[in-house]
């Protein structure tokens, strides 16, 4: 290792103990940036006493390193450019090493072209500057090209005009940089500022500025910068002047080498390219991504290069306004500097697992959570200030449509101003102008309490909330603070986060996605229906609620808070006392059918006729209905998938059954039993023998016959038959009584609309059953969502298992057969569970991030249902949990009924129905033991 290199390993490791230590992290990027400078010099200044270095070049930094904002993990982003010998050649001269990654960091000249002459000189200087990099585990994207090359690249390519805009110089011939500079200031028709001085001209700038020399006006570099890059490449040219053009008195350009056609950079395409390449979207997310997310670091480089680009650009945001951008990205800056040296690496995903650490190291106090909160609510604040900067840029740009206030409005107009704005919005799907926000904000500079009681506000927002475009204008009053201003309650809440593994939004946007939603319903065939069932109060209700049934959030029973916060803002909106009702009753009981529909038997009557007591009225459990779907859609997809649709739909339509024929005094289990067996003799008759129906049906447990319909349950009586007759089969075959365990009859179908699998067993009864197709299930990746275990008076077991996608979507019929086997096999001791699901917890395959546990929780319930023992377990995830928390059960002589298996992010959340030995409800007085062996069995 060479003396340059580790000076600058030193110098790195210098700079990011200091940092762990609490130093000052905003100056981290320009300090490694500096000592990066330093390593290419000395390496030039090493390879200039080696041997002469031709032909003339120069080395620049791009990227994120031309701007100075070297992050730990940056790629090392520098370009070579050279110019040609003047001898006769074809064809362009380049150069790279291109067995070696390019850097995708940031746009740069590095494309991998080779021509025929390739010049060895640049080759060697290359890998004499890079090779050690190498060494030092740094990402090095690079390129070596001529001065033309890059020239007729950057005409072509926005990406490599991108790179050059943040060009810089680090060492080489002067002459070089300045023609380059001038060149394309002369395609673009523009001056550039330039990339080593502070803010210019009102541009946005993002990089650090560079030490200027006293008394100097514009020059790329220092004196010394000056004269290294003359001792290194011993050009016969001094200081050029820079009145004189390119090629003329003084320069720098061999004659006969100047291109013989006018260089066109079309800006306006650079414009139209820089919108199409940013991100979609318009929320960072609870782990945003701090460079390419929308409203990420990128974007601050859109807003810079842009400000060099358009002369129009300056002046288009305010000194205050230019001030609190580029505060923005500093503060980006500075948490991505942090992520780099937590993470150890390049990353750029704030992950919540480093987000406490990150705030912690950034000086956020509290709790780890709340210090969590507050450094997502300030890297939500920056992203969203720094995104809707440039979308108004770029649509002022390009002559995009927007929204602007009216030609004579003045203060005087606020807040008529405001609700007008958003109003138009909400129809036309126009986004406002920067002009319109800055209007809005100042609005709420002056007089920031005269929305709350506004006399139009109620109106405004029933013709906002269902309007075409109502959640992008929902969306644009929270980013300019309108919204809070307007329902000031709900502004406490709209930062704050909640790390429950299923929300992906804070609450602010989180409360607005679920009006989206409420807007998307009515596409929907059977839900649009239900929708047109409301009158038009009751539908405005639904939409209020969908916007406000979060308010609660941030303490305890947050829905019984939010409904008493829900009446005091309409309230003081002046809303009918009908409206009122209908929207506390909906944000007080907005969890009751997801969480019903997830923890309960719905086999039982009982759960059902609480739902419609509950909401008393057909119109309220519509109501309900949609709010829920709406919420569990807005949550995320770990909060809403085709299985939970399908149970939340089955509670809806069997409450709604009870309250459209008043069944709600009496349970009419038994005489609906009795229906479904007249039901199943009927599908039966001619198809099978009359005995085995009825031998059949005595055999059946009362719930199997509660929960299944009749059509279900003929549906399953082939596969008893072909289970019966394998099982004579083997008790002939296999001596000794052993003959039937492990026989297990498997059969999967497809569940279309929950997109999930059912897999119907059929088994003779035996020890740890459920615990072994737990185990093999998860040996074989499926996931288990939901389970109902059903042992007939003749031991025939007949387990339904509804399962997640399985893993091999091309070839499932292959996955069920190996399950078959895997059954058989652990039920006679040839595999043995607990080493295979160790093995595969131990696999890199293994998803399941560390740091996700924490100390489960377990609950024991005896009055939930009339008929079980209801145990929940929330735990951390890892493949085989369930088997383990069944086979602590089978330890405790309790025998599984129902089973619901739910996974949140890095935990579970399984509920058990249970009886012991003798077929009842659990002992109160064994509630300890069974929740100690719970606790040990989900933390192994």
């Amino acid at each position: 290792m060479t003396e340059s290199t580790m000076d600058l390993a030193s110098a790195r490791r210098k700079i990011l103990d200091g940092l762990a230590q609490g130093g000052q992290e905003s100056d981290v990027p320009a300090r490694l940036a500096s000592a990066m400078d330093d390593y290419f010099r000395r390496r030039l200044e090493e390879a200039r006493n080696d041997a002469p270095l031709q032909p003339p070049f120069v080395l620049l930094a791009v990227g994120g390193y031309g701007r100075r904002q070297l992050c730990p993990g940056s790629d090392i982003d520098v370009l070579l450019v050279y110019r040609e010998d003047p001898g006769p050649r074809d064809g362009h001269i380049e150069q790279t090493l291109s067995d070696q990654p390019v850097s995708p960091d940031a746009p740069t000249c590095s494309d991998s072209m080779t021509g025929p002459d390739e010049p060895t000189a640049m080759e060697s200087l290359a890998g004499h500057l890079f090779h050690p990099l190498w060494d030092l585990r740094l990402a090095v994207g690079h390129g070596v090209r001529s001065l033309d090359e890059c020239l007729d690249l950057a005409a072509e390519d926005p990406q490599v005009l991108a790179s050059l805009l943040d060009m810089r110089l680090i060492a080489g011939d002067l002459g070089i940089f300045w023609e380059l500079r001038e060149r394309m200031q002369k395609a673009l028709g523009r001056a550039l500022p330039s990339s080593n001085s502070s803010h210019q001209g009102g541009h946005f700038q993002t990089g650090t500025p560079e030490p200027r020399i006293s008394g100097q006006q514009d020059e790329p570099a220092d004196q010394v910068f000056h004269e290294l890059a003359m001792g290194l490449v011993a050009p016969t040219h001094r200081r050029r002047n820079k009145a004189h053009t390119a090629g003329g008195p003084g320069g720098m350009i061999p004659p006969g080498r100047r291109r013989l056609f006018q260089l066109h950079i079309d800006d306006r395409h650079f414009a139209a390219w820089l919108a199409q390449s940013a991100p979609e979207g318009d929320a960072p997310g609870l782990e945003p991504d701090l460079k390419n997310g929308p409203g990420g670091l990128r974007d601050a480089h859109r807003l810079a290069w842009l400000g060099k680009l358009f002369p129009q650009a300056d002046g288009f945001f305010e000194p205050a306004e230019r001030q609190e951008l580029e505060g923005h990205a500093a503060f980006l800056l500075t948490v991505r500097t942090q992520l780099h040296a937590l993470g150890g690496g390049k990353g750029d995903v704030l992950h919540q697992e480093l987000q406490p650490a990150v705030a912690e190291r950034m000086g956020f106090g509290g709790s780890p959570g709340l210090a969590a909160e507050g450094l997502l609510a300030w890297v939500h604040t920056a992203m969203i200030g720094l995104r809707v900067a440039r979308e108004a840029l770029l649509d002022s740009l390009l002559g995009h449509e927007t929204l602007r206030p009216g030609l004579y409005s003045s203060s005087a107009d606020w807040p008529e101003l405001g609700f007008l704005l958003f109003l138009r919005m909400a129809f036309s799907g126009q986004p406002l102008s920067w002009e319109s926000r800055r209007a809005v904000r100042q609005g709420l500079a002056r007089a920031p309490a005269t929305l709350a009681a506004a006399p139009m506000a109620l109106s405004f927002l029933r013709r906002v909330l269902p309007a075409p475009h109502g959640a992008d204008a929902l969306s644009a009053m929270l980013e300019t603070g309108f919204l809070a201003a307007l329902l000031p309650e709900l502004g406490q809440a709209q930062h704050l986060v909640q790390f429950d593994g299923l929300h992906q939004h804070p609450v602010g946007r989180h409360s607005i996605e679920a009006v989206r939603e409420l807007g998307v319903l009515a596409r929907d065939p059977r839900l649009g229906a239900l929708l047109e069932e409301l009158s038009g109060g009751q539908r405005d209700a639904l939409f209020l609620a969908g916007l406000l049934h979060d308010a609660g959030k941030g303490g305890p029973d947050h829905e019984a808070r939010g409904a008493v916060l829900a009446r005091d803002m309409l309230d003081r909106l002046g809303a009918p006392r009908s409206m009122i009702t209908d929207v506390t009753f909906l944000v007080s009981q907005h969890l009751l059918l997801p969480v019903t529909a997830v923890r309960s038997d719905l086999g039982d009557e009982v759960v059902s006729a609480s739902v419609a007591r509950a909401a008393e009225s057909l119109p309220r459990l519509t109501m309900l209905h949609l709010l829920s779907v709406a919420d569990s859609k807005a949550t995320g997809p770990r909060a809403w998938n085709g299985w939970k649709a399908a149970l939340m739909g089955e509670l809806y339509t069997k409450a709604r059954r009870l309250l459209e024929r008043g069944w709600l005094s009496t349970s009419d289990a038994m005489r609906r039993a009795l229906t479904t067996r007249d039901r199943v003799r009927g599908l039966a008759r001619g198809g099978y023998d009359q005995t085995f129906v009825e031998a059949a049906l005595a055999a059946m447990p009362p719930r199997y016959v509660q929960a299944l319909d009749a059509a279900t349950i003929v549906s399953h009586f082939p596969l008893v038959l072909e289970f019966r007759k394998e099982l004579e089969e083997e008790r002939r075959r296999v001596p000794h009584g052993r003959g039937g365990l492990g026989l297990a009859i498997v059969r999967a179908r497809r569940l279309e609309g929950a997109k999930a699998w059912e897999l119907t067993v059929a088994a003779m009864n035996q020890p740890r059953f459920f615990a072994t197709m737990a185990g093999v299930l998860s040996l074989h990746g499926l996931n288990i969502l939901h389970a109902e275990v059903f042992t007939w008076s003749d031991g025939t077991v007949l387990d339904i298992f509804t399962l997640a996608e399985p893993p091999d979507r091309l070839r499932p019929e292959e996955v069920f057969e190996r399950v078959r086997l895997g059954i058989k096999n652990a039920l006679t001791g040839k595999l043995k569970l607990d080493e295979r699901l160790a093995e595969r917890r131990r696999s890199p395959l293994n998803r399941c991030r560390t740091g996700a546990g924490a100390c489960p929780e377990v609950r024991v319930d005896n009055e939930a249902s009339d008929f079980y023992t209801v145990l929940e377990v929330r735990a951390a995830d890892r493949p085989g949990r369930l088997y383990e928390l069944a086979m602590a059960l089978d330890r405790l002589g309790l025998s599984v009924f129902l089973a619901k298996i739910d996974t949140m992010g890095e935990r579970v959340a399984d509920i058990f129905f249970v009886r012991d030995g003798e077929g009842q409800k659990l002992d109160p007085d064994r509630a300890d033991e069974v929740m100690q062996a719970l606790r040990d069995a989900a933390t192994s």
